[in-house]
């Protein structure tokens, strides 16, 4: 005994003193000046853990901070240490969101801060990350608190004001007091007020005010501004309400703690302790609204206490008990504010000698290690050990430091000890789980009573709880006295040999008695004749039974709990037997497989037939129809408020109610039902299988076309996870598939087990871009370095698998390797070397024109190709190499350089002036290979990529980011540095950038650095810059995209005033010339400018109405007077003055001369290098810029009127006034004006040409009654139809850019193949004026620079609509074009070249993941983009800036949808079906195969996945943006499309042809090997290969039995069933499984009966004809071998049947499982047959047994004529 004591007092568990680890750290002394914090830490990890430290408590984080060093010790013992300079006031722990605006690759989780606040106002935060901050606070502050929404609450110094800081980096923000929405409120902190507590779980504050003496408890509530009015982003706005506060004057100091605990009804504290009054006031305090904040005070209360503290001891984490050292310095344990027991904290040693009372030798036994043990002072154990060990009460003067299930207690020498009140807490599921029911039973106080009653033994036992709460229920009921041992041994419950096991000593040398082992089972005899013992509570008794028997048929219901059914239905039936329910008693036995002697003098009748059974209750409920009967089996406790422990079983019967209602109309509602309550198929795989199996019908049901109004849990709950991940996207991005995951229970998961792992990971790996195709690693890629590498791999390669076009593409558009040089042979054999070399150097030329045009063309081909995770955040940017030289193929390669100095002048100026725009081509095309969306171009990066010296190529990378949306990230510094280095092409790509970058923003900042560049903008006084043009054009371009569509009217005004701004300078002092020369292209941009201000508004701009916007922009199109736009007042002398014609807007004395000629230019001869501008409006300056800017204005409006205008001439006299390219315009502006007009039609290009220029271009011209042929300009009727053509082709291409429409392209490549028919007869030069007659040949009216213009153009229509598609009939037209240089074209100008490039980038925009849209926004960036006026050499900027070529990137959309496997996270090849509407308003249906390009969202209605070999799902427009959005708006946003593959074929892309895709064929002849073979080829489901691995090999019955059943499972797609059968198969296999199970598994044998019994009548009476997940036909065999196996025994016994004897009350045989089959077949007990008489007939039986069903009525009547 002695001994089992001391083992005993060894078990308990013990902690040592206490000091701070950090003072530890520091090796500072203990009266130091000091401060800490114990925290619970965040995912500690056990202290068994490797690298745990054993001095250290597990669990708990310590940060300790003296003078100006910190510390912080992890849950494992690490410390960290930080040194500050200047003393540290504060520390805190706090999560911070992302800045808005900001891409955090960490996703949406909150990350962890270490804040340290110091004197010196400065703030110190360290992330778990390693990320370090240091801000300078611009207030002196006192304290810091973290926030439950994130950020930290700072309390200033010099006025008791409250700030709330968001972020480090954010602005401080004020917290307001009063009603939320006041934006007046008084701030926070008035008076006196200080804060005290703030609570870093909930939005509660106390604080205290010195003035009134009292304390306030508020709420914080926080509101979001309202984005939209503000037009910025701010973090959100604090508001304090106040909650409760204490009477004025009545506290006249702070509470020194406050802390948060629970009471008995777990209702939240709040604990203020009042040190100098020895004082705890608690308030209860509730949230009464839950998805927001609504506290209110319910009630308060004080307890006498000297010090306080909570933590979790008598409940499970978080729930938090009081620990109070009272006024007599007991310390006591509170739940709530009530006492549930005193404890004590004794100083104990293993040796009773070597102890003294005195001091000093106490003293000395603490410093070498000490026992403190935490008991109950009325249930002292002194007696116990006072044999082996000397006990000193340790006299307490203060408690604290309350975290987890520890606690700091202090003593009166100041000595701190860490104790551990775990063992307060049962660590027994049945106890834990019984409690639960006698609360739910219990009156509060009976409850208590019986609680108070049993924590004393509980927290004196290390073991056996269960044991003890049993007998102390029994002896409670009793009115007994609590044993006071705490190592009870109940010998009701167990025999003296099994009491002699489960003894200590046993336990403690059992490796030497390993040999003993436990007795067999035996069959316990019941009789419950005579009650045992005496019941006071008999009522309370009556419902701890009916509670736990409620616990007991809902862990029947679960399988996981199935162990646990024995002991509570042992424990049922003693209480029963003490309470002498009869009923139970039997019910119990039949459960327990008993032998029943019952003696039916003394039976107490109850008032139902029988306990309830939740079996019974569903099978009459759904099976046989009767709800009314089936209530009748329910627990009561089930139809009152459940408790949370038996949920289980109320989710059960609400499912089957929704069956029995709705019947198969009410599947998808219970799918429903089941998310809900959080219900997965890891749930359905707890059931047991029969009642499992109506459930997986219905989720089976629901599969193969589920609503598409449902959220993603109930998707995957059905088993289509596909259909999940979609519905995940729609309804929050990436991160929302995995946080479905996270946001249930650990044990509660929607996927099935074997395929989570893999789902899982599916967004995280696509979040990015595209998975590497099946066997290529990203590794694998290509090693090019031409720019592009990152076309050759990923979904690129998918687009176009079946030709190798990608890589013709990046051949034709490369620039970094030379290009052999091909010289005819008769002119190599005729030639010198001096004439080879001209010759090889004229060649060099001629490509080189090409060369530099083509990174235009490879920017558009690799847009957005190199995603995140191909990108190299530590690198730099590879810019490809420019490569003018080219090779001599019959000169083994030989590189010939091109040789510059021909041209005259300097070599390096004449390479850096000829190579400057190129080189900054190829920046841009670099920078738009980066993707537009990604999280890791930061301003750091950009930072880190800036050059020491500034070059070309890195300004077209500064373009490409902005175009790209990454300049945000810039500051206002940032943007001042590139500015400031004067490179002037740095300063273009900047402000298009910026310009691009904050599109439609109106941000004032980058609003002030455009308008800086625009001189004629800056005030009168200001210093003289030198800008160039081209920077002003820039500028002023980059200030329409900024001020988009917002139809702001000072800059609609200043930008009209731009574009008519004269050249020369001006004589009036308030127009100020545009300097630097190249006016067109600034006028060009004014007017591009003024369009995107207003676009698409037309006349609705009512705002600009008094600018009269049109009627000026018309004069400037038709030309007449100049008149200031600050004179044209609007009245009727201004408006005729200003609508003046050009002849009658001369002078006097030019009309009278004569000299209308020179009425178009008004311009006179350059004086001293600058261009004197006349009176007259400059049309060839002023016209393309206004026709430009309305045709933005009016876009998509449809207006006639304005169109009207823009009428192609008709007469030959009006023809003179109008310039042939401005007649393109004319049919550009008016087509997009007339959106809906624009037909893909010959008929509709033949009409926008007038009957005079019809025939232009026949052999013998046809001109117009009346028109004389020696007055006709052939030539430039030839030229203005040919603009027509190249206008309609470019207006169509607009239209319907990324449709590939099939009429457009057959029109577009019609007009390619004409304007190629031309090119080839057409002069080589320009005709001389007069020389072109009638008669003359087509192609001779024309130019071939004439032609290569419109050429070209048509040729960028017919790429606009098949842009993306990469097109292969389209490729070999814009290819031929390509190679006209290598067959002799030497003709072609840069532009010609850049035109063709870009048709060919577009046709594989992005690699043929993109095309181009169709908004407003779009169309304006591609006119802009695509302005038929293209530069004659590498440096022409003078018509039109060659930065904003690049400005089709605006208009790209990312529209390639992938589709990727769930189940293998690898895109696939799965054909689709997309339903949308064509420009005449019909329905198509369009067949593709992903990857694919989608149309435009707008026009598309839905997009089906369809194909025999994956599930189908369509994705509609219109769908429930209340549940999770638009699933086809996901598909748009991301790209994805997820699909599901069936079990039993292969991917297209391993079996194309379908041959091999037939597992259930090749299963059906396979053996044992061959199926674990075709099994990992099939599968993508782990669980499918290890069954086949593990229970398919081998020979016999039960291989051949589970191979069968796999084949089944595979051919039906009904995968869930293997383990349905396995199970029902195991448990009732001929060769004795189910007496096996219920012997040596502790499975519950009635339920596996009722389970088998509720599935075979499910199937009978339910589920109709269709196909089944387990065949009828195999449970009924199974079924009628349980028949077989009970009927002999029961009617066909040598003497009497075993059911007569029952019924007769007499001895049974032991029959096993016989009482199981009496339950399950409705046998009455023993108590309502006594009274049936031998031979009673069935009529007869059902009227006197009405409840009993009619099988069991069959089987007693049988039994009755067998009775004696």
């Amino acid at each position: 005994l002695r001994s089992a004591l001391r083992m005993d007092a060894h078990e308990r568990r013990t902690l040592k003193t206490f000091s701070p680890r950090g003072r530890t750290v520091l090796g500072l002394p203990d009266d130091v000046e000091e401060s800490y914090v114990l925290l619970e830490a965040r995912g500690s990890r056990h202290p068994t853990d490797s690298g745990h430290d054993e001095h250290w408590n597990a669990g708990e984080e310590e940060i300790y901070w003296s003078d100006t060093r910190l510390v912080w010790t992890s849950s494992r013992g690490l410390s960290t240490r930080f040194s500050f300079d200047s003393k540290i006031r504060d520390v805190c722990w706090s999560e911070f969101r992302p800045l808005p605006g900001v891409q955090d690759g960490r996703g949406k989780q909150l990350e962890r801060w270490l804040c340290s606040l110091c004197a010196d106002g400065t703030l110190y935060a360290y992330s778990e990350g390693g990320e370090e901050l240091e801000v300078v606070l611009p207030i002196s502050s006192l304290r810091i608190w973290t926030m439950c929404f994130g950020g930290l609450l700072v309390q200033r110094e010099d006025a008791p004001f409250l700030e709330y800081l968001p972020h480090p980096l954010d602005e401080l923000e004020s917290v307001q007091v009063g009603v939320v929405g006041v934006n007046d409120g008084q701030t926070a902190g008035g008076g006196g007020a200080s804060i005290i507590w703030c609570d870093h779980m909930h939005p509660l504050i106390v604080s205290y005010d010195q003035v009134q003496k009292q304390h306030l408890l508020w709420q914080l509530t926080y509101t979001m501004p309202n984005i939209l009015q503000t037009g910025k982003v701010h973090g959100p706005t604090l508001h304090l309400q106040p909650i409760w506060s204490s009477s004025p004057g009545s506290d006249a100091f702070p509470a020194v703690e406050v802390f948060l605990c629970e009471n008995l009804e777990k209702r939240m504290m709040l604990c203020l302790m009042f040190k100098e009054k020895e004082t705890l006031q608690m308030l209860e305090i509730e949230n009464s609204q839950i998805n927001a904040q609504n506290w209110h005070v319910l009630s308060t209360s004080l307890i006498g206490a000297k010090s306080a503290t909570s933590l979790c001891a008598s409940r499970q984490q978080p729930i938090r008990d009081l620990l109070i050292l009272d006024q007599h310095e007991n310390l006591c344990l509170y739940v709530g504010d009530r006492l549930l027991c005193t404890c004590e904290l004794n100083v104990s040693s293993p040796s009773k000698k070597s102890l003294e009372v005195n001091g000093e030798r106490e003293e000395k036994l603490e410093l070498s290690g000490i026992t403190l043990e935490v008991g109950v002072v009325s249930e002292s154990s002194e007696d116990n050990v006072k044999d082996y060990c000397y006990v000193n009460r340790v006299k307490l003067s203060a408690v604290g430091d309350g975290v987890g299930n520890k606690a700091t207690v202090q003593d009166k020498h100041g000595k701190e000890y860490r104790c551990d009140f775990s063992k307060f807490t049962t660590n027994s599921p049945l106890c834990g789980m019984s409690m639960e029911i006698l609360f739910a039973v219990l009156t509060r106080d009976k409850y208590f009573e019986f609680w108070k009653s049993i924590v004393g033994r509980i927290a004196r036992s290390t073991h056996k709880h269960w044991e003890i709460f049993c007998s102390s229920i029994l002896q409670w009921l009793q009115g007994l006295e609590m044993s006071p041992k705490g190592n009870h041994i109940d010998k009701n419950l167990q025999c003296p040999w099994e009491q002699l096991l489960a003894s200590d000593y046993h336990r403690t040398h059992v490796g030497l008695y390993r040999h003993i082992l436990p007795l067999p089972p035996r069959k316990e005899q019941v009789d419950i004749s005579h009650p045992q013992e005496m019941i006071i509570f008999a009522s309370e008794g009556r419902s701890i039974l009916e509670g736990l028997h409620a616990l007991y048929e809902d862990w029947k219901m679960d399988m996981l709990q199935w162990d646990l059914c024995k002991p509570i239905a042992k424990f049922c039936q003693k209480l029963a037997l003490t309470l002498v329910e009869e009923d139970y008693v039997e019910y119990y036995a039949r459960e327990l497989d008993q032998c029943m002697q019952v003696q039916r003098t003394k039976l107490r009748n109850r008032k139902y037939l029988f306990p309830a059974d939740f079996h019974k209750a569903l099978m009459l409920l759904y099976c046989k129809g009767d709800k009314e009967a089936g209530l009748r089996y329910i627990p009561p406790l089930l139809n009152a408020k459940t408790p949370s422990c038996i949920h289980w079983s109320r989710d059960i019967f609400c499912f089957y109610e929704i069956l029995h209602e709705e019947g198969s109309g009410g599947h998808e509602r219970l799918l429903v039902e089941m998310i809900e309550r959080k219900w997965g198929l890891a749930e359905l795989e707890r059931l047991p299988p029969g009642i499992a199996i109506p459930l997986h019908e219905a989720v089976r049901y629901c599969r193969a076309s589920p609503p598409s109004d449902r959220p993603a849990a109930a998707y995957a709950l059905a088993c289509r996870e596909d259909l999940a991940a979609m519905a995940s996207l729609a309804s929050g991005g990436w991160d929302s598939y995995e946080a479905v995951l996270n946001a249930l229970p650990s044990s509660l998961s929607f996927l099935s087990a074997n395929s989570q792992k893999h789902c899982a990971k599916v967004l995280k790996n696509f979040s990015l871009g595209s998975a590497p195709e099946p066997g290529q690693s990203h590794s694998d890629t290509t090693t090019r370095k031409d720019g592009t590498e990152d076309i050759l791999r990923g979904v690129h390669l998918q687009r176009f698998p079946n030709d190798v076009r990608l890589m013709e593409v990046c051949k034709l558009l490369s620039s970094a390797d030379p290009r052999p040089i091909t010289l005819k042979e008769n002119h190599l054999a005729a030639s010198g070397d001096p004439e080879i070399v001209a010759a090889q150097q004229n060649k060099l030329w001629t490509m080189a024109s090409r060369t530099t045009s083509l990174a235009v063309g490879r920017g558009a081909l690799t847009l957005a190709t190199c995603e995140d995770r191909d990108f190299d955040l530590g690198g730099t940017l590879p810019v490809p190499e420019l490569c003018l030289s080219g090779t001599l193929p019959h000169q083994r390669g030989a590189v010939v350089a091109l040789d510059f100095s021909s041209m005259g002048g300097s070599t390096s100026e004449l390479v850096q002036q000829y190579l400057a725009w190129p080189e900054f081509h190829n920046g841009v095309a670099a920078g738009l290979r980066l993707c537009r969306h990604s999280g890791k171009l930061t301003r750091s990066w950009i930072e880190y990529n800036r050059p020491k010296t500034e070059t070309s190529s890195h300004a077209g990378v500064m373009l490409a980011l902005g175009l790209q949306g990454h300049l945000r990230s810039l500051t206002t510094s940032d943007i001042f540095l590139y500015l400031s280095m004067e490179h002037e092409l740095t300063t273009i790509g900047m402000l298009v950038g910026l310009g691009a970058a904050h599109r439609g923003t109106m941000d004032e900042h980058i609003s002030k650095v455009l308008f800086l560049h625009v001189p004629s903008q800056h005030p009168t006084g200001y210093p003289e810059l030198e800008i160039s043009s081209h920077v002003q054009t820039a500028a002023i371009l980059s200030a329409g995209l900024l001020y988009e569509g917002s139809c702001q009217r000072l800059v609609s005004g200043i930008f009209l005033e731009e574009i008519g701004r004269k050249a020369s300078e001006s004589n009036e002092p308030m127009r100020p010339a545009v300097s630097g020369g190249n006016q067109e292209s600034y006028a060009l941009a004014a007017g591009f400018a003024l369009g995107l201000v207003l676009l698409g508004q037309g006349r609705a701009a009512h705002n600009v109405s008094d600018l009269h916007v049109e009627d000026r922009l018309l004069h400037f199109i038709n030309g007449g007077a100049d008149i200031p736009i600050w004179l044209h007042d609007g009245s009727e002398q201004g408006l005729r003055a200003a609508q003046k014609t050009p002849r009658e807007a001369l002078p006097d004395e030019s009309k009278a001369s004569g000299s209308a000629g020179t009425v178009a230019g008004a311009t006179t001869a350059p004086v001293n290098g600058l261009v004197m501008d006349g009176g007259l409006v400059n049309t060839h300056v002023t016209a393309p810029a206004s026709m430009m800017a309305l045709a933005l204005i009016f876009l998509k409006t449809n207006d006639k009127a304005m169109a009207a205008q823009f009428q192609v001439p008709s007469t030959l006299f009006s023809m003179d006034y109008v310039r042939p390219d401005f007649v393109l315009l004319r049919v550009v502006s008016k087509s997009l004006i007339m959106w809906d007009s624009v037909k893909p039609e010959m008929s509709w290009v033949d009409a926008q040409m007038p009957p005079l220029l019809k025939h232009v271009l026949d052999y013998e011209i046809k001109l117009p009654d009346g028109v004389e042929h020696r007055i006709v300009d052939v030539e430039q009727l030839a030229l203005a139809h040919i603009n027509i053509r190249a206008g309609a082709a470019l207006s169509i291409g607009i239209r319907f850019a990324g449709t590939s429409d099939k009429n457009a392209y057959s029109v577009l490549k019609e007009l390619v193949a004409q304007m190629s028919q031309l090119r080839k007869s057409a002069a080589a030069i320009q005709p001389i004026p007069g020389t072109v007659h009638l008669s003359s040949p087509p192609g001779e009216r024309l130019d071939k620079a004439s032609i290569e213009t419109c050429l070209g153009i048509c040729a960028l229509g017919l790429a606009l609509v098949m842009a993306g598609t990469g097109d292969l009939s389209t490729l070999q037209i814009l290819r031929q074009l390509y190679r006209r240089l290598e067959g002799g074209a030497s003709n072609l100008a840069y532009g010609n070249h850049m035109a063709l490039s870009m048709a060919i980038g577009f046709l594989f925009l992005g690699g043929g993941t993109h095309t181009f849209g169709t908004s407003n926004q779009a169309v304006a960036s591609l006119l802009i983009s695509l302005f038929p006026v293209f530069p004659q050499d590498t440096s022409d900027n003078r018509c039109h800036l060659q930065a904003l070529r690049h400005l089709y990137v605006l208009a790209a959309e990312r529209r390639c949808v992938e589709a990727i496997d769930v189940d293998t996270q690898q895109p696939v090849f799965v054909p689709v079906e997309i339903g949308c509407k064509t420009w005449d308003g019909s329905v198509t249906c369009r067949k593709e195969v992903a990857p694919f390009l989608l149309p435009e969202q707008d026009a598309v209605s839905y997009v089906k996945v369809c194909g025999p070999r994956y599930w189908e799902q369509a994705l509609l427009v219109g769908t429930s943006p209340s549940v999770h959005g638009n699933l086809l708006g996901a598909l748009y946003s991301h790209g994805k499309v997820f699909v599901k593959r069936r079990v039993e074929v292969l991917p297209y892309s391993v079996d194309p042809t379908g041959s091999g895709s037939k597992l259930s064929i090749m299963l059906e002849k396979s053996n044992s090997e061959d199926t674990l073979e075709l099994v990992r080829l099939f599968a993508t489901d782990p669980s499918i290969t290890a069954f086949a691995e593990e229970l398919c090999r081998g020979e016999g019955d039960v291989p051949q039995f589970h191979r069968r059943v796999l084949h089944e499972c595979i051919c039906e797609e009904k995968l869930s069933a293997l383990s349905l059968y396995v199970f029902f198969y195991g448990m009732f296999r001929p060769d004795g499984g189910l007496a096996y199970s219920y012997r040596h598994m502790q499975v519950p044998a009635v339920t596996l009966l009722w389970s088998l019994r509720i599935a075979l009548a499910y199937y009978d009476f339910r589920h109709g004809h269709g196909p089944q997940l387990v065949h009828s036909s195999f449970l009924r065999s199974l079924w009628q071998h349980v028949e077989n196996a009970f009927l002999h025994r029961c009617f066909e016994m040598p003497d009497v049947g075993a059911l007569a004897r029952y019924m007769e009350g007499k001895p049974l045989e032991d029959i096993p499982l016989f009482g199981a089959y009496l339950q399950v077949c409705g046998i009455p007990n023993a108590s309502q047959l006594h009274s049936i008489p031998r031979g009673t007939s069935l009529l007869a039986l059902a009227a006197h047994l009405p409840h009993v069903d009619e099988d069991a009525l069959v089987r007693l009547a049988r039994a009755t004529s067998q009775m004696e």
